[in-house]
């Protein structure tokens, strides 16, 4: 039972991630909607316990052959003190509760959810931060001659420290939502915010879980956290897809188009290793995820205009 009780630095910045990541999303509602203090602690209390519960699920379902086959013993699954998270987990986790902190306090879940869009850069920035020294978050070593800061060293030279990477994403990813939260030309409508986020964190996602190599979330060869940020752009087209009432022919291109782009980044993930020519294979992938992402974004358009002429939703 002692182990309940010991901690480990990286443990005590990966809560204090989780707490920035709060923080973030309850000034984002407070800001939107003036919410009472009542309703922000809901959010807090209710986000906290998800986060947790979603992480730690997605990583053992990824890692159920692990706990069944090669441990033999799935009842090691519930030693969560073990460690053993996953951070798209923590984001389906985060997304659940701000969806039942709407359902408890009878206010439309977007403006929650739209908090976990804020939010969760702020929590992947500190988290990735905090991977420094751990092992997590580390690429292939590195071949041309720019050291980038913070790089780990590997047995053959320094790794490219993708934590980083991730951290500077992240960063980037939140100042986008920030500069169009005070936009007053193109202000996005309650429940965009997430789905912009998660439009830009599943496209750089999926490049840079291709450039790690730490075994976290590998089943076989497949890279399960990589799988998991396609889904969240998926998820994002099809529900503005959904939205719009008109541009079948935009739907069918965005979609074919779409369809096209992934088949062929997932023949470049297979490159990386096969093809002897991984700058063709990255290249490749980019340009898959560059499609994707203008397909996307083009859609978010599409329902944004649609929206603001029909007066149909309204911050």
């Amino acid at each position: 039972m002692d182990q309940f009780f010991s901690f480990t630095s990286y443990g005590i910045f990966a809560a204090l991630a989780l707490l920035l990541g709060i923080i973030g999303a309850c000034l984002h509602v407070r800001r939107a909607r003036k919410c009472s203090l009542d309703v922000l602690l809901t959010y807090a209390v209710v986000i906290i316990p998800s986060v947790w519960l979603f992480s730690r699920l997605v990583f053992v379902l990824a890692n159920c052959t692990y706990y069944l086959t090669t441990l033999s013993n799935p009842v090691l699954a519930l030693h969560f003190w073990d460690g053993g998270y996953s951070m798209i987990g923590a984001f389906c986790g985060a997304c659940f509760g701000a969806w039942l902190t709407g359902k408890i306090t009878h206010l439309s879940s977007r403006i929650f959810l739209d908090g976990v869009g804020i939010g969760f850069p702020l929590a992947v920035i500190a988290a990735r931060l905090a991977e420094i020294g751990t092992g997590l978050g580390e690429g292939r070593p590195i071949t041309g001659s720019f050291i980038p800061p913070l790089a780990p060293e590997g047995l053959d030279g320094p790794l490219h420290p993708i934590f980083l990477y991730e951290a500077l994403c992240a960063l980037i990813i939140l100042s986008i939502l920030l500069c169009l939260t005070r936009s007053h030309h193109h202000l996005p409508h309650e429940g965009d915010l997430l789905l912009i986020e998660m439009t830009l964190y599943g496209v750089t996602q999926v490049l840079l879980e291709s450039l790690k190599d730490d075994g976290h979330m590998v089943v076989h060869f497949v890279r399960i956290q990589q799988v998991l940020a396609s889904v969240l752009i998926v998820i994002s087209m099809i529900i503005w897809a959904r939205r719009l009432h008109s541009h079948k022919r935009d739907i069918l291109t965005a979609s074919v188009i779409t369809i096209i782009s992934i088949a062929l980044a997932i023949l470049a993930e297979f490159g990386v290793d096969r093809w002897g020519n991984r700058l063709l294979a990255y290249g490749l992938m980019v340009l898959c995820l560059i499609a994707i992402l203008s397909q996307a974004l083009h859609l978010y358009h599409l329902t944004f205009r649609e929206e603001s002429v029909n007066g149909s939703r309204k911050n």
